[in-house]
């Protein structure tokens, strides 16, 4: 877990500086959801939702945009600082906490979402998959 979690650290200041997450206003992060994942999510204003496996944060600034509550997850400490930086900038309120996704339920404090997204590609944690996890992550849900 530390191995990963220092990957993604390092990681962190060189994808910041990368034109790919539109952190310079060229890129329009709603754009990066697939029609049917907005479908499937409805209707977001008053909902609380969690976006674990955050890194930088970006989409989750688009769920409170559209106006949910919204808390992002993730193990690294430097995504989890630049997130912040990056939700302040877009005038976002969304509140971030660093934690591995194994250990979400608690670090979350028992809360639970009306919606509990990860989003596609790797993540952080790499391709997270298994029962244990998807179990974990179930408490979460309302």
């Amino acid at each position: 877990m530390r191995v990963n979690q220092a990957n993604w650290n390092a990681r962190t200041p060189i994808q910041v500086s990368s034109a790919f997450y539109g952190l310079d206003g060229r890129v329009n992060c709603a754009d990066w959801f697939a029609d049917f994942e907005w479908t499937d999510l409805g209707e977001l204003p008053g909902r609380d939702v969690v976006h674990l496996q955050r890194h930088l944060g970006t989409e989750t600034v688009v769920f409170a945009e559209r106006g949910a509550r919204t808390v992002g997850l993730d193990i690294s400490g430097e995504s989890i600082k630049q997130a912040r930086r990056i939700a302040v900038e877009q005038d976002a309120d969304v509140e971030y906490i660093q934690s591995n996704v194994y250990d979400a339920v608690a670090a979350l404090g028992g809360r639970t979402f009306d919606v509990v997204y990860t989003g596609k590609g790797p993540g952080p944690l790499g391709r997270c998959s298994g029962r244990t996890v998807a179990c974990r992550w179930g408490d979460l849900r309302r």
